[in-house]
């Protein structure tokens, strides 16, 4: 077996992405990490652990189909039902309270969709994890998971169902059957 050479600056290449080992893996483009982030923070206030950090999540989402008639033209709502790996989204500068959101760039986007999310959040006394497809400013389809007073331990999350919420009107495919399943890297 041959040993891997790894490009002069990992960085430069889509096609490695590091881990908190300091080993650097393959790994497929289209699941290629889209950023380089900053230094390791906790999602403490909102997981009782201190949440996956800068590993981020594995997000597996099944179901969407094409609506009928297809609104989606150039590629099929179908292509949307993936595996994804998400990155922490890094504020810069940092601010308080913001360090528990992960993303993740569709580079051409899909449908009129641009970005998955994953939101890891605690408002009026409700802890609570939240996927949505988003174009522009606009959540298209949305997964909804309400822990009630009781913080999740989010690296535990292995094969964690997060149960459709909503689509959007303008969301140019059918999502009222989809899935979504979170695990923690």
């Amino acid at each position: 077996m041959s040993a891997m050479i790894l490009p002069k600056d990992p960085y430069d290449s889509l096609a490695y992405t590091a881990r908190h080992s300091g080993i650097w893996v393959p790994m497929p483009l289209r699941f290629a990490r889209r950023c380089c982030c900053a230094d390791d923070r906790t999602c403490s206030y909102v997981c009782s652990d201190d949440g996956p950090g800068r590993s981020g999540w594995s997000v597996d989402i099944g179901g969407i189909v094409e609506n009928v008639p297809s609104n989606c033209t150039g590629t099929l709502c179908t292509t949307l039902n993936d595996t994804y790996i998400l990155d922490e989204y890094i504020y810069w500068p940092p601010f308080p309270g913001y360090d528990c959101e992960w993303e993740y760039e569709l580079d051409p986007t899909i449908c009129s969709v641009d970005h998955l999310y994953l939101y890891a959040i605690y408002e009026f006394s409700v802890y609570y994890i939240l996927v949505f497809f988003q174009w522009g400013a606009t959540p298209m389809i949305q997964f909804r998971k309400s822990y009630g007073a009781s913080k999740p331990a989010c690296n535990t999350f292995s094969g964690e169902s997060i149960p459709y919420d909503y689509e959007h009107a303008s969301f140019l495919c059918d999502g009222a059957s989809a899935t979504c399943s979170i695990t923690a890297l």
